[in-house]
């Protein structure tokens, strides 16, 4: 399948990640990394340097180990990986990079907040 990338607009993402790492680091099976890297690698094909990817941590391992594979494919030119401490805090630095105010599905999740 060929990818051909947009002309006009810009996309923005925003994941989630915070219930996977609450309670420190994580070391995923080689095949989901794997799985992973490729939808990264997915992702710097049909995105570009106008997009934005913010990803929502909940450790600071997490958000380490995310953004090291980020930088060793190509992908933090767009992706952000935002930790605070803090939910809300995280949360809202994560909007600040995608340029927006909120975001209905993560603010209607009452778990964390």
């Amino acid at each position: 399948m060929k990818l051909t990338k947009r002309k006009l607009g810009s996309v923005k993402i925003i994941v989630d990640n915070s219930y996977i790492s609450t309670q420190g680091g994580i070391v995923f099976e080689k095949k989901i990394a794997d799985k992973w890297v490729e939808l990264q690698k997915w992702f710097i094909q049909i995105l570009d340097v106008n997009d934005r990817i913010a990803v929502i941590q909940g450790g600071a391992t997490m958000k380490f180990q995310m953004t090291k594979i980020g930088k060793d494919i190509g992908l933090d030119k767009i992706e952000m990986h935002f930790y605070n401490g803090s939910y809300m805090e995280t949360k809202l630095q994560a909007y600040q990079y995608l340029g927006i105010s909120y975001n209905s599905l993560i603010d209607n999740m009452t778990n964390f907040a």
